[in-house]
């Protein structure tokens, strides 16, 4: 991912905030535990593609989101349950429950591969609120990664309000 700068902002910004920026923008191009740094470019790529889903607008405006089936506008770059996980976090996370992650989980979707999802989401996101809120263009999205990390294991990961999980050691929490 390219450089941060917050130079043309309307307000000061304190130069150890844009230096955190740039470090997470940074990691976001670079190969996570679960997803390589392509697929993460990718990922962060469908956060901002996803506010403009015809199904997601649709969901967001039914009275169940199950309610309404569909195929998501997704980049066609990442598995279709990836694309839901992404686009349903950013357009509609006030209706996610338990059952709703474990149908991600029974989809095919590793949890630990979901976690992974949800800190480039959460990163795409508190970056682009803030280069909103101090009037500058959201960062542009620039080269990628392609290898794993070395040692990467399931037992390494903490599953958000889950508590730590394993396949390894039959999912037991």
């Amino acid at each position: 991912m390219s450089g941060v700068d917050y130079a043309a902002a309307e307000i000061k910004v304190r130069d150890d905030i844009t230096k955190a920026h740039q470090r997470a923008w940074q990691r976001l191009a670079e190969p996570g535990t679960w997803w390589t740094g392509a697929e993460r470019v990718a990922i962060a790529a469908e956060v901002r593609n996803a506010v403009k889903c015809a199904l997601c607008r649709e969901r967001k405006s039914a009275l169940s989101p199950h309610a309404v089936e569909g195929t998501h506008d997704s980049l066609g770059v990442l598995p279709e349950q990836a694309v839901d996980v992404i686009h349903r976090v950013v357009t509609d996370p006030g209706r996610l429950s338990k059952a709703w992650y474990e149908k991600v989980l029974a989809g095919g979707l590793e949890d630990t591969h979901y976690v992974e999802i949800i800190g480039v989401v959460i990163t795409v996101v508190t970056v682009d609120v803030f280069c909103r809120g101090v009037g500058v263009p959201l960062h542009q999205q620039g080269p990628d990664g392609t290898h794993r990390r070395e040692g990467a294991r399931a037992e390494r990961v903490l599953l958000l309000n889950h508590g730590p999980r394993s396949r390894a050691t039959g999912g037991a929490r």
